[in-house]
């Protein structure tokens, strides 16, 4: 999650316009989409407000993704996987861990169900402005028969650091 505790009005009004448009992509899932689609809507809310997201992680073989599955969710550990998370050390936890996520990419044709659960995380970079930092809001949804819902609780880090106009 990206803070800040300055006084910026571009930078503010940056974090602003990124949790709302985070916010607009949950708005677009829904049952039925494959997540491929997902990814690409939120690309089209991205370009038509500015913005990419070009998050690199090492277990996607695409590379380039905004989110995942939550792991578990939509690949099951077996028996022998959950003994292991629970006994073999964390090394062995993390890359069974890792392995069960479906990525938010380009080519996942995995069709959303209700009650899956993906994280959202594109990290948001401003095109045209390219001082302003970079900024992510990791937020869980759950899809729903009729549509998406955000699980997030930035209230009370928002107060914290000094971010009440985030809320």
């Amino acid at each position: 999650m990206t803070l800040y505790s300055g006084n910026d009005s571009k930078i503010i009004t940056h974090l602003k316009k990124v949790y709302n448009i985070n916010h607009r992509v949950i708005e677009k899932i829904k049952a039925g989409m494959k997540i491929k689609d997902v990814y690409k809507h939120a690309n089209i809310i991205f370009k038509n407000n500015g913005l990419t997201s070009e998050v690199m992680s090492i277990t996607d073989k695409l590379k380039i993704n905004i989110g995942h599955s939550v792991p578990g969710i939509l690949k099951p550990y077996s028996k022998r996987e959950l003994t292991t998370i629970q006994s073999d050390g964390w090394k062995k936890a993390c890359k069974i861990i890792s392995e069960k996520r479906i990525f938010v990419n380009t080519t996942t044709d995995y069709v959303l169900k209700p009650d899956d659960c993906l994280t959202l995380e594109p990290r948001l970079i401003n095109t045209q402005l390219s001082y302003l930092p970079t900024v992510l809001f990791h937020t869980i949804v759950i899809i729903k028969k009729n549509g998406a819902e955000a699980i997030e609780n930035f209230k009370e880090i928002f107060q914290a650091t000094g971010m009440d106009y985030m809320l």
